[in-house]
């Protein structure tokens, strides 16, 4: 390949890099704006309880460009005054964009939407949840089989426990404490099964704890009940005086619980490898918290939970005296239109930060962008620094050549910010 074809290709290869990076680095500055404009605009610099919301330039500019539909759902009971002016700039959202819908709902008071509402949420999954369901109903078929193993096997004890044979000893204090255990039964299998049927039917259902209560609730039985007991009885069986009639029950009983240990194991194992659901997990549980923002855009969900979206500045923490009220700084526009900006991007870039002086950290607990790096960070960018300085030889005080700069995946945008 001749010099003028590859550089000719490093052109092209260099100019795409170029033309995608600069959609991101658009994208980016949208979020820096939004981050520093309550900082340093004169007249917002404090977005509080006692100023009017509105929506910034750079906010209705990512809405004049959405090509994609989202809906937002307020799930916000609280009745202040500051939460109100908070639901006003999220409907703000609905009049700048059409591809923006706004639906207030108050889940104390309106319980029909709220739950026709969840009922959307629990179609969006329905086929990722599906294994997780399957699954529960293969480990409550288990808990059944076991609540008939324990009836034959609690007749094979209560049979031996009243033959005068059976001497006093190990053997029958074992038995004994499985009785016990066996009796306890009945209620564990019926608080389970009621537990979970309370769960399924309820509009937003939680199949993993649900799975998580059979799991338990199976794994106890094989490990704690059945386990122990196998283990002491095949020490019985190679030591004890009991005569051989007795001797032989305890066979029989032995191989009853081997058999049940071995159906509890054939349940768990394949429902324990069940890890599908795992997003609709992490939506339900938080919209299960009190007062939401919820995000339904085609290929994702996102919840805002509005304690994120109120916080004090950083300044008044230092100075409040003790008993006074704080005024909370509104953060609602960035976090929602972030998480406009987030979704609307196909894939995560890749967001470096260039370090020149290692006297002046751009990242980490003393670092001048942690904060703008960790808001990044939670509207799915990747995030990382690179110093162009490498680090001085301790022998000779001389500064070595800086590390390689972070590398990014096959199709991922990178962005460099110079601090």
């Amino acid at each position: 390949m001749s010099n003028t074809e590859t550089q000719n290709s490093r052109r092209f290869k260099y100019g795409v890099n170029v033309t995608v990076s600069v959609v991101i680095v658009l994208a980016i500055v949208i979020i820096l704006n939004i981050i520093s404009y309550r900082r340093f605009a004169s007249q917002r610099i404090d977005m509080t309880a006692t100023r009017l919301y509105s929506l910034s330039a750079q906010t209705k500019k990512l809405l004049g460009k959405m090509e994609k539909d989202v809906k937002i759902v307020t799930l916000i009971s609280r009745n202040a005054e500051e939460i109100n002016k908070a639901k006003d700039l999220i409907s703000e959202y609905d009049n700048y964009s059409k591809h923006i819908t706004v639906e207030h709902i108050d889940p104390a008071r309106e319980l029909t939407r709220v739950e026709q509402f969840y009922g959307t949420i629990k179609d969006r999954y329905a086929d990722t949840v599906k294994p997780l369901d399957v699954a529960i109903q293969r480990g409550r078929e288990g808990i059944e089989r076991l609540a008939s193993d324990i009836e034959q096997q609690k007749k094979l004890m209560s049979d031996l426990m009243a033959d005068k044979a059976f001497a006093d000893g190990q053997e029958k204090e074992l038995l004994s404490q499985v009785i016990r255990a066996f009796a306890r039964s009945s209620d564990q299998f019926k608080q389970t099964n009621e537990q979970i049927d309370k769960t399924l039917e309820s509009a937003l259902p939680d199949y993993s704890g649900s799975l998580d209560a059979v799991k338990t609730l199976l794994t106890h039985y094989k490990d704690n009940i059945y386990g122990s007991a196998i283990t002491y009885l095949k020490q019985f069986g190679a030591s004890s005086k009991q005569p051989n009639a007795i001797k032989e029950k305890l066979l029989e009983l032995s191989e009853s619980f081997n058999a049940s240990s071995d159906n509890l194991k054939s349940v768990l194992e394949p429902i324990e490898s069940v890890k599908a659901g795992e997003e609709y997990t992490k939506v339900m549980q938080q919209i299960a918290e009190p007062d939401s923002v919820v995000l339904i855009g085609q290929d994702q969900i996102r919840v805002i939970s509005l304690v994120d979206m109120f916080r004090m500045p950083e300044d008044q923490q230092r100075q409040l005296a003790q008993g006074q009220q704080p005024e909370l700084q509104f953060l609602g526009e960035e976090k929602i239109t972030g998480n406009l900006l987030a979704m609307s991007m196909d894939t995560q870039p890749l967001v470096v930060f260039i370090e020149g002086s290692p006297r002046m950290p751009v990242l980490g607990p003393q670092g001048q962008y942690q904060a703008v790096a960790d808001r990044l960070e939670n509207l799915n960018f990747e995030v990382k620094s690179w110093s162009t300085q490498g680090q001085r030889n301790p022998m000779t005080g001389q500064p070595g050549p800086p590390a390689p700069p972070p590398t990014p995946k096959d199709g991922q945008s990178v962005v460099w910010i110079v601090t």
